[in-house]
């Protein structure tokens, strides 16, 4: 098999809290069954003792430390731009990941030069459930979710609009930027996997295990150190939630005008439901995405454009068309869906024949 380069990075942020988890990540990302690939770890300010930990491992990769926290998105485009492989791995820093995991999508992605981002089953520590696989959206921006549980012996190959960058494979021709300059934390997976599908490439998840990941698992660690931590990561919910409707506004105009209005109506019943909530948790709210002024927030930010969008095609990204759509239905919003439509997992599989058969590419039509 042709064994193009690869980069692994992983951010890391007060991991002290989590010592074994991050270096069972850092031990298990130098052990890979692969033969060409380069590990960059970005110490992202931390005011730990995480630089400690790295000092251990200087000799087996490359480290890059902050003065100061930079985000994720940022953190991940310094060590994105010290890298020159064909192939980035984006990995969280609470994710372990498996010994093959590379291997694999590897040999699958230098077989379909379509396939612009590539991952799997994500699961828990002990490896009894899926934490994560991937995320779909109907055509109105509506989130999709299965209807019941899936095992992890049941899941298919499939298509998805979204796979989070805690373990994500990307092939570095298919974009310009990794993540948007004005990103610190919060959605920039779904920025980037948008970005790729709009270029033609495909988002793509394979039925094996990848990593172990329970996702919060750094934030809740790093905020017991950073009390504002949460309160911060709301804001930038907010806005790069805004920021994203850029695609729509170029892509999907009408659905972009939709999404404005139906989270400035919801928007406010959240915020002022959980507005007690804020009063007495006002140091270490832990709850992303429910804060005061969000609504204002994300007015301001929903008439700006993303400093990615000129990298953005033609294409549609990857949308579901189904019976069951709601056009209006204020308690969905875009990449926040606390009531998503729920289907059976067979349903939402997305396979080949889909994509050829999709219009205006890629909308997928299903019953």
């Amino acid at each position: 098999m042709n064994k193009p380069k690869v980069t692994v990075i992983i951010v890391a942020y007060n991991a002290e809290g989590m010592r074994n988890i991050f270096k069972e990540c850092l031990d298990s990302a130098l052990n890979l069954k692969y033969d060409n690939y380069e590990v960059i770890v970005v110490n992202n300010g931390s005011t730990d003792r995480t630089k400690e930990i790295l000092e251990v491992y200087e000799k087996d990769l490359k480290i890059i430390n902050l003065k100061k926290n930079i985000g994720f998105a940022g953190g991940n485009n310094i060590a994105y731009e010290n890298s020159k492989s064909e192939f980035v791995l984006l990995l969280n820093q609470d994710a372990i990941p498996e010994q093959d995991s590379l291997k694999e999508l590897v040999k699958i992605a230098i077989n379909d030069n379509k396939i612009g981002a590539l991952g799997g089953i994500q699961v828990d520590y002990k490896k009894r459930d899926i934490t994560s696989l991937g995320s779909l959206y109907d055509i109105y921006w509506n989130g999709i979710v299965p209807k019941d549980k899936i095992n992890i012996n049941e899941v298919k190959e499939s298509y998805y609009a979204v796979i989070p960058a805690s373990f994500l494979l990307i092939r570095r021709k298919t974009i310009n930027t990794l993540f948007p300059k004005e990103f610190f934390m919060c959605n920039e997976d779904v920025e980037l996997c948008l970005r790729i599908w709009s270029r033609g490439y495909y988002v793509k998840l394979i039925p094996n295990i990848v990593c172990r990941h329970e996702f919060g698992t750094s934030t809740n660690t790093a905020s017991k150190i950073n009390l504002y931590l949460y309160r911060r990561l709301s804001y930038h919910a907010a806005k790069n939630a805004a920021l994203i409707l850029s695609v729509n506004r170029k892509l999907l105009p009408n659905t972009y005008i939709l999404q404005i209005l139906k989270y400035l109506l919801r928007s406010p019943i959240i915020e002022i439901a959980y507005f007690s909530r804020y009063l007495i948790r006002k140091f270490n709210y832990n709850m992303i995405g429910h804060y005061p002024l969000r609504s204002l927030t994300y007015l301001k930010y929903s008439m700006k454009k993303l400093s990615t969008i000129s990298e953005y095609g033609a294409y549609i990204p990857l949308l579901l068309k189904l019976k069951n759509s709601k056009m209006f239905n204020i308690i969905n919003t875009p990449f926040s869906s606390p009531y998503p439509i729920k289907l059976d997992y067979e349903k939402m599989i997305v396979t080949d024949n889909d994509i050829t058969r999709s219009v205006r590419k890629f909308i997928i039509i299903k019953n």
